[in-house]
């Protein structure tokens, strides 16, 4: 008996022919290679129909994202920003596949170039991805000199790279510094020689042209008074110059502190403070009791100083000793003394002559200077 199989290929063949089976077979597995799918990254099936056959659908299918062919930027930079202040929210860029699936692949390193005039990149312009294929810039922003626009460009290789939108810079101040120092040498009481000036700064150390911001100054320690105004105001460059300033106290060394809200403070270079004019006489060894007609024993001393206490290193000022108070009709012999180097006048061979036991005190002078008045003593026959 002789069976008929339906092959459909529109031919007879007995049952027991095999070999045209296995060519139609082959011909069918042919005609079912090279099937791809293409699109979103998920699960699929394939179904499988024939006119009024029954269908057939396949196990389930885990579609993966193809090999990278483009960058996308995943978190969006902001439309402005800051000069020399790193992005709020770190830039981050995705390898993705043609269709737009995340591509996880680690160590693709991605470029940043920036496009505008007069700008740089602050923090690194390389970010390599992780495991998820995502490279995130952290620290990256951008500094310069004058407010502008720009855009960023990211690239890898031969990848399509992304650009992002404008992004317009602004100049922010967040620091001081010292444009002109004050004069490393100064004079008690005057003013320097050499003013200081302060400079606003942004993040980077650009200078930034904002007028109108008042930056103060204090002396650094105590022992001392500031001089001039404390205060000065930004010109249209950002720079505040000081007027008057000077400082009056004990001789020594000094900083200046300059401040204004919101921003970091600079401190100055030292200032060595010198002793100022002389304007008083200081009584360093008061008169003694003493015989009559008998030079005293130790000898009076007498200090040129500043007005705020300095020892005055002059050499050559006459200074003279007169009676106070005491009886009249007394002698005073050794009456002049002149100063050293020092500014100390040591007098050799002063004393007082008067008949009987008496109670003096004396004043001590010089030109252009405040006498000083001893203390009382005793001059007995």
């Amino acid at each position: 008996m002789v069976t008929k199989l339906n092959t459909g290929w529109g031919r007879e063949r007995h049952a027991g022919d095999r070999a045209p089976r296995r060519r139609r077979r082959n011909r069918q597995l042919r005609r079912r290679t090279g099937l791809t799918i293409a699109g979103t990254a998920g699960n699929y099936q394939l179904s499988f129909s024939s006119g009024g056959l029954t269908g057939a659908t396949s196990s389930a299918i885990a579609l993966t994202a193809g090999a990278a062919t483009q960058l996308t930027i995943t978190t969006p930079l902001p439309g402005s920003a800051v000069s020399g202040v790193p992005f709020t929210s770190p830039p981050s860029v995705q390898l993705r596949d043609q269709f737009n699936n995340a591509v996880g692949q680690a160590g693709v390193l991605v470029d940043a170039t920036l496009t505008g005039s007069g700008g740089s990149f602050i923090g690194s312009a390389t970010a390599s991805t992780d495991a998820n294929g995502l490279a995130t810039f952290s620290g990256l922003g951008i500094t310069t000199g004058a407010p502008a626009t720009f855009t960023i460009g990211f690239s890898s290789g031969s990848l399509t790279g992304v650009s992002s939108g404008a992004i317009a810079v602004t100049l922010q101040a967040t620091q001081l510094s010292v444009s002109t120092q004050p004069s490393g040498n100064a004079t008690s009481g005057a003013a320097f020689s050499v003013q200081p000036s302060v400079q606003l700064l942004d993040g980077v150390g650009s200078p930034v042209t904002q007028a109108g911001v008042q930056v103060s100054v204090a002396i650094t320690g105590g022992g001392a008074t500031l001089l001039g105004t404390a205060t000065a105001t930004t010109n249209g460059s950002g720079l505040a110059t000081f007027t008057g300033l000077g400082i009056a106290g004990t001789i020594g060394s000094y900083t200046l502190t300059f401040s204004s809200p919101g921003l970091a403070g600079v401190v100055s270079s030292s200032i060595l403070l010198g002793a100022g004019a002389a304007s008083q006489l200081v009584i360093i060894q008061q008169p003694v009791n003493a015989k009559t007609g008998v030079a005293m024993s130790p000898q009076p001393s007498v200090q040129l100083r500043d007005a705020q206490g300095n020892n005055v290193a002059t050499a050559g000022v006459s200074v003279t000793a007169a009676i106070q108070s005491g009886p009249g009709n007394t002698t005073l012999a050794g009456a002049s003394a002149t100063t050293a180097a020092s500014g100390l006048a040591t007098f050799t061979s002063l004393s007082v002559s008067h008949a009987g036991t008496n109670v003096y005190t004396l004043r001590f002078s010089a030109s252009g200077v405040t006498d000083a008045i001893s203390v009382s003593f005793t001059i007995s026959p």
